[in-house]
């Protein structure tokens, strides 16, 4: 148990770090905000949801003590932090893909619902929200083709698991 506490905890810094740099590096925000949570996938891979899901506490608090922006981190905490986690479940759960995406979608929608009745509380939002529902989405897709690819490369370059 010592050695996956550890391992999560070295997983949780650089998530961490990940975030205090996107503070850093501006033009990488978004970048760095989604990379942070491929460590949360690795967790979860290698020890389980229980693990996974306390990779993203600490990397999501320690994303609100480091990053001056809290707007970012709020969303960041509701919509993609703990992502990783739901799409290990899903995956294990749908064996169909059509389905697999159809319920990534729904969640992301749900979530991001959530988000904006949050985040419009602080933030003046004009007319073009629905684009920015349907980009969103767009960029969820992208994000998760672009986590899958980083799981699939942590599995082959670093487990050094057969595909």
């Amino acid at each position: 148990m010592t050695k996956k506490l550890t391992f999560c905890a070295m997983l949780s810094l650089m998530g961490a770090l990940c975030l205090l740099l996107s503070n850093i590096f501006q033009t990488t925000t978004l970048f760095l905000f989604l990379f942070s949570t491929l460590f949360c996938y690795i967790a979860t891979a290698e020890h389980g949801v229980r693990y996974g899901l306390m990779t993203y506490i600490t990397i999501t608090l320690l994303g609100f003590l480091l990053v001056g922006n809290k707007v970012t981190m709020t969303a960041y905490a509701i919509m993609v932090g703990h992502y990783p986690v739901v799409k290990y479940l899903i995956d294990r759960k749908i064996n169909q893909k059509w389905i697999r995406w159809l319920v990534k979608l729904c969640w992301i929608t749900l979530l991001a619902t959530v988000c904006f009745l949050i985040l419009k509380q602080f933030l003046v939002m004009d007319a073009a929200l629905w684009l920015l529902y349907l980009l969103g989405l767009a960029a969820f897709v992208l994000y998760d083709i672009a986590l899958e690819k980083g799981i699939l490369f942590y599995a082959v370059r670093i487990r050094k698991l057969k595909p």
